[in-house]
């Protein structure tokens, strides 16, 4: 495994907060830390935590993770209890099961240069 140096971060754009950043993240062991978000102008942001999972941030982790053709076998309550390790674990399931899927390479949305240090498969607790 490699060793990873980060949080592994999912953005979006939250559009009922006047379109401003949003991610949800986990640190590099693989626990879910919560969510912020971004706010301010130009080279003037910083970023606050949010309190809670709202439709837009579990419709984003269903996506990075290619599982959103199937929300009941995830609902959000088990989402955040899951790393990005266990996230793509599900997805590898989804590609066995499913062979004309192709493989995704979920890699965090804040990603180093050293993009494999970046993969959800890094980040398990």
């Amino acid at each position: 495994m490699v060793k990873v140096r980060s949080t592994f971060s999912i953005s979006y754009k939250n559009f009922l907060d006047q379109g401003t950043e949003w991610t949800v993240d986990w640190n590099w062991w693989g626990e879910w830390r919560g969510f912020s978000r971004k706010f301010g102008t130009l080279n003037r942001d910083s970023w606050e935590e949010a309190p809670f999972i709202g439709d837009m941030a579990y419709e984003a982790i269903l996506k990075k993770f290619g599982l959103e053709e199937w929300p009941e076998e995830f609902p959000r309550d088990s989402i955040v209890k899951m790393s990005p390790a266990e996230l793509i674990a599900k997805r590898r399931e989804k590609e066995q099961s499913f062979p004309e899927l192709s493989r995704l390479m979920a890699v965090s949305d804040f990603a180093t240069p050293d993009k494999e240090a970046e993969l959800a498969e890094n980040y398990a607790p």
